[in-house]
């Protein structure tokens, strides 16, 4: 009897994610592009996080500035490894916060070098559209 799971597009995208962080074996194809998309992807989950970052996601809730020192701080630990242990539950609770362009756009100027804010631009509207509907898939195993 096959097993059924029911994944959300959360879970494939947290699968991803940690697909980047296992060394890949010299005969598995991977584009470099697209794993520092995924990269930077999850530094933004886990920079906007609470489980990573509650500074930031509490300055978010609360409509508070951007511009401090510790949300800086939390970016930096985000980009350093905190991006590393994104899960599924991050994902879903930053698709659920629907934060605006407008605070993202905040967010970056404050705290992301001018060098990599095209990139992080780029890979905000991926998140975006990649979270935009978490429905459940269906995968059947044999």
């Amino acid at each position: 009897m096959p097993i059924k799971y029911n994944l959300t597009r959360y879970d494939i995208l947290a699968n991803k994610i940690h697909k980047i962080i296992v060394k890949r074996a010299p005969d598995q194809e991977s584009d470099p592009e697209d794993d520092e998309d995924l990269k930077t992807i999850a530094i933004l989950i886990a920079s906007f996080s609470s489980a990573h970052a509650w500074q930031t996601h509490k300055s978010i809730v609360g409509r508070e500035t951007l511009n401090k020192p510790e949300i800086k701080d939390e970016h930096r630990e985000a980009e350093a490894e905190r991006w590393r242990q994104v899960s599924s539950y991050d994902i879903e609770e930053l698709a659920k916060e629907n934060i605006s362009d407008n605070i993202f756009n905040e967010w970056l100027f404050f705290n992301v070098e001018k060098e990599k804010q095209q990139a992080y631009k780029s890979a905000w509207n991926k998140l975006k559209a990649e979270i935009a509907d978490g429905l459940d898939i269906n995968v059947n195993e044999q």
